[in-house]
Order: C-alpha cells, then structure tokens, then sequence
C-alpha cells in the first residue's frame, strides 16, 4: 500500500491523515488487498458513507466505482444514482428535446 501513499513522509502516522483523505486515497490507487484493508479498521458504514461523497460523484472513476459498489458495497449503482438529483440522464435529454 506504500505506493498509494508515495507523497508523504515514511515517518506519519495514520492518526495524522484524515480518515477520510486516506479511504479516498486507497480506494483510487490501491489493488484489490489494499482496499480490503480499511474494511479491517473502519465501519462498512463510514467508508461507504466517504466513498458516496467522495468518489461516487466524480465521472472519472465510473468504471471503479461500478466495481466498488457491486464488489465491496453490495449497492446497484444505476439504482442509487437515479435517486440523485442530477444523475437523471433521461430528464436531460427530454429537456434537451423539447421545442424553444
């Protein structure tokens, strides 16, 4: 997991990262191992709950975060997102549709 962290000093501790900063960081850049690993130390609860705020959001990591939810969350991601204000892509292109 030290190749996830290359940008801080050998010498911090986990109690000087924030939780959820370090969650994010492994669940981006880690394998499979590096992310069961906060499973280990932190409630299923508090990681999905930074994994919605924090990645779920961000288009650039759609394919891992369809991985995520169905592999480590037990979540349909298509389901939650249509109850997202925003994720409605159906709604936007009716707008998109209709006459000015």
């Amino acid at each position: 997991m030290g190749a996830c962290f290359w940008s801080y000093s050998k010498k911090i501790s986990l109690k000087e990262i924030d939780t959820a900063l370090l969650v994010e960081t492994v669940v981006k850049y880690g394998d499979v191992d590096d992310i069961k690993l906060p499973f280990n130390h932190y409630n299923e609860a508090d990681l999905k709950e930074i994994w919605l705020r924090r990645l779920v959001p961000d288009e650039r990591f759609k394919k891992l975060n369809f991985y995520l939810a169905r592999i480590f969350f037990n979540t349909d991601l298509d389901r939650f997102k249509q109850g997202i204000k925003g994720y409605d892509r159906a709604a936007k292109l009716r707008m998109l549709a209709l006459p000015d």
